[in-house]
């Protein structure tokens, strides 16, 4: 992995404060406004001026006086008591709203929940109920929240796709997610699927227990850890400058300005922030906070690792200590000792790290640093202002006689992710009975903006007010297979249970992680260029199982599915703004179903408020 060896400096520099989790903030509030263009994307901004009237109106929206909520002590989830009880219905009240924080030292827009970003964790048992009241206290926009991996059997329209199951919930409305768990079990993660909501920071962890979980014991607690990039610009404004830009050879996606765990990294480029914020961005970025955990030593901790950003794969390691991979999104795997692992957006990863360090100094607490990096790869142009590195803290009482603060080498340990084994053998279905070939590919279209496609369509919402699973617009199509619908909708349609392979062949140059909704398939077969059906090495003995997968550039994947949950199921490129250009499809299995599920009224009386018929 690439490393910048003086910015890594300078953040380690800032590590060597001994900061207090509960020292107040130094900074003095300013009044709530939205933000001017940050300096760091100046050069940005130039490339795509001018933009449409739309993005002058974004400008000057309000948000509510109050910073959002960064206490970390609540990502401390402590031992879960209640693995052994029966089935229980667990009840959440929600309310989104726009609010400022300064996650890394500049102050930027939020959208929280409860004034909290990240958002609420949700732990239960693996076959609870969960049943969220989630009101949007937003002023103008509709939004709405996924469960991200989870089944969501006989309950399609409580899956939170923008578009597809549901047409957003308005501003001052209130919708009730109720479903059930149905075995799953593992970490995964909720967040905001209307336009680029989640990028500034509504989502939050799940954390689903079960007492046969195959994993090996441990006798710490869980610790749950958001990772993510971070934007100090506010979406809606980057999102407009990708999708209008004509200018450049390359689609030039947004670069983040920092990375951070559980919402707290450290940020000093202060000169690339408004004038009127850059000297409370100073005071902070003097006095920087970081993501610290008191631990025990000699104990067993479990880490639940969740890259909820938005376009970068993210480096995760902690300073002098072995990590044990012992889940991967929700599948249960072969334990594996590493130093270091790359996250792509979306995954999720369990790991165990026993607190057996001990230390060069006397007897007392030692400190050993949380490292998450950004992987710079990825992106398109360089932002001068970012720092790619986010620090956080375990600390727990070391014996003597080692170095404390010990820097993986290049991260030379790595996790090789083609080597994971469920731990709970299950073999694929040995053929499939239907194909879906899609090619991804990003491409300018005759405007010459930037757009994704699968095969030759490019994904838009429906219309407002409507929704693909509510209209039922497979409906349109005739028998069964991959159609290309009227408004820009690219549909699989399945009417029976069938065994479905879904083959991705990555076009593009660059690397992509993949999302399916709804189920959680065998991934049967990868490798380079694209996938030739019945050359293709396919592997049916007990694949890994996982819901986000990785396609590299000029590769292809093949995922394996039991077509048997009726509903429309997204499928899409989990980098945010390849989505909002277009990269994704829908799978539509049993569609002459949906009609046996009455619709919750509230999700009706929704969409005909969005077409202005309430």
């Amino acid at each position: 992995m690439p490393e910048d060896d003086d910015e890594q400096e300078r953040v380690e520099l800032l590590a060597e404060f001994d900061i207090d989790d509960g020292q107040e903030e130094k900074a003095a509030r300013h009044h709530v406004r939205w933000r001017a263009w940050p300096r760091a994307h100046v050069p940005l901004l130039l490339l795509f001026f001018p933009l449409s009237a739309v993005l002058v109106f974004f400008l000057l929206r309000p948000a509510a006086p109050k910073d959002v909520d960064s206490d970390g002590t609540r990502f401390k989830l402590g031992q879960w008591k209640g693995r052994h009880d029966q089935p229980a219905t667990r009840e959440f009240f929600w309310t989104v709203r726009s609010q400022e924080g300064a996650p890394a030292a500049a102050r930027k827009p939020i959208l929280s929940v409860n004034g909290l970003s990240p958002g609420p964790t949700i732990e239960a048992n693996s076959h609870d109920r969960i049943i969220v009241h989630v009101t949007n206290g937003l002023e103008d926009d509709a939004t709405s929240i996924h469960w991200h991996g989870l089944y969501q059997k006989g309950t399609n329209h409580y899956d939170g796709t923008q578009g597809i199951t549901q047409c957003g919930i308005p501003p001052g409305e209130t919708l009730v997610y109720n479903f059930t768990l149905d075995g799953w079990t593992g970490t995964t993660w909720w967040h905001s699927h209307t336009d680029t909501q989640h990028t500034d920071g509504l989502y939050g962890a799940i954390v689903v227990h079960d007492a046969k979980e195959n994993v090996p014991s441990y006798d710490g607690d869980d610790l749950v850890l958001l990772l993510s990039d971070l934007y100090n610009t506010w979406s809606p404004l980057l999102a407009a400058a990708y999708l209008s830009n004509k200018d450049v050879e390359v689609a030039p996606e947004p670069v983040p300005d920092a990375s951070v765990i559980n919402g707290v990294g450290q940020f000093s480029s202060c000169w690339s922030v408004p004038e009127e914020d850059r000297t409370e961005c100073e005071t902070r970025s003097q006095d920087p906070k970081f993501f610290t955990n008191d631990l025990e030593p000699s104990k067993t901790y479990r880490l639940r690792l969740i890259n909820a950003g938005s376009h970068a794969s993210i480096w995760f390691s902690v300073d002098g200590h072995t990590l044990t991979v012992v889940e991967v999104d929700g599948t249960p795997v072969e334990p594996q000792r590493v130093s270091s692992l790359l996250i792509h957006v979306a995954q999720r990863y369990s790991v165990l790290l026993t607190t057996d360090r001990t230390s060069s100094t006397s007897n007392g607490p030692q400190e050993f640093n949380i490292r998450s990096r950004l992987d710079k790869g990825m992106f398109a142009y360089e932002n001068m202002a970012l720092n790619p590195l986010a620090l956080g803290k375990v600390r727990y009482e070391a014996p003597p006689f080692a170095a404390a603060d010990i820097t993986p080498s290049e991260f030379a340990i790595s996790l090789d992710p083609s080597t994971l084994v469920p731990a709970d053998a299950l073999d694929a279905p040995v053929t499939a009975d239907a194909l879906v070939h899609t090619k991804f590919s990003i491409q300018r279209i005759y405007t010459h903006e930037w757009r994704s496609f699968f095969d030759y369509m490019s994904w838009e919402a429906l219309p407002e007010g409507q929704a693909s699973m509510i209209a039922d617009i497979a409906n349109a199509a005739e028998g069964e297979g991959l159609f290309e619908l009227p408004g820009d909708q690219l549909v699989a349609s399945f009417d029976m249970v069938k065994v479905v392979d879904i083959a991705i062949d990555n076009l593009d140059d660059g690397d992509h992680p993949f999302h399916i909704h709804g189920y959680k398939p065998w991934i049967v077969s990868e490798g380079p260029g694209r996938y030739v059906p019945g050359r293709s090495v396919v592997n049916t003995t007990n694949p890994m199982r996982r819901d986000t997968f990785f396609i590299p550039a000029f590769h292809y994947a093949v995922i394996r599915i039991v077509a048997d949950l009726p509903g429309y199921w997204a499928v899409h490129c989990h980098l945010t703004w390849h989505m909002i250009a277009g990269g994704l499809f829908q799978i539509a299995t049993l569609p002459s179903r949906l009609n046996q599920t009455e619709l919750p009224e509230d999700i009706v009386r929704h969409c005909a408020m969005a077409r202005g018929g309430i």
